[in-house]
């Protein structure tokens, strides 16, 4: 994954989201990229997609990731082969927003609404309710080769997406960090470094330092 900060030029009266937005609908039909939602683009081709959000200053931030990470694959096989892991892990997994913007996202909020409704996972039912690219990722998962994982290795999978999402945030506030560094903003500065050393102290913990 690579996050790609984009700064404004100064006094540039239109904002880089709304030219962003404009293009994409300008594209629509012709460019390798769609749209799934706002703020989201899938590739048509492959297991790609670009992210993006505003920051404070106009600072536009994108993520962009070019293929399923092995965490993923792991927790996805881990779910469809346990029910028991399934229900243990899905709800914290999904809830703590640990699996958001991930390419299997989708996977396992439907896989977290199929227990809730008492659902099996291996049902033609739920594979229905997926997308056509979420289908592919599933298919591919159920062949992958190995030992399914177990309950050390799922919970060792949870902790390496939220350290991912740790990391994420890192940056973001890093951005942020500049932003007001630059508009001289001394009070949100200081919010800002404070929060950047609260998540430093989790990022520790999270590596076992």
């Amino acid at each position: 994954m690579k996050i790609i900060q984009v700064v404004p030029r100064r006094n540039n009266k239109a904002r880089l989201r709304t030219l962003l937005t404009q293009k994409e609908r300008d594209l629509r039909g012709s460019s390798t990229f769609y749209r799934q939602r706002a703020g989201r683009w899938l590739h048509k081709r492959y297991k790609g997609w670009i992210k993006w959000s505003e920051v404070s200053g106009g600072i536009l931030v994108a993520e962009v990731q070019s293929r399923v990470e092995d965490t993923e694959w792991q927790l996805l096989r881990a779910f469809m082969e346990s029910v028991e892991l399934a229900d243990e892990f899905l709800e914290p997994l999904v809830e703590s927003g640990d699996c958001e913007g991930l390419a299997t996202e989708g996977i396992f909020r439907r896989l977290l609404e199929a227990r809730r409704a008492g659902e099996s996972l291996d049902s033609s039912g739920f594979e229905l309710r997926l997308e056509a690219g979420e289908q592919r990722l599933l298919y591919e998962s159920a062949f992958a080769s190995g030992e399914p994982p177990d309950r050390a290795e799922v919970m060792g999978c949870l902790r390496a997406l939220r350290r991912r999402k740790a990391e994420k945030e890192r940056e973001r506030l890093q951005m942020e960090i500049q932003a007001a560094e630059r508009e001289k903003d001394q009070a949100r500065l200081v919010k800002l470094l404070e929060a950047k050393a609260r998540l430093a102290k989790e990022l520790a913990q999270l590596r076992g330092l």
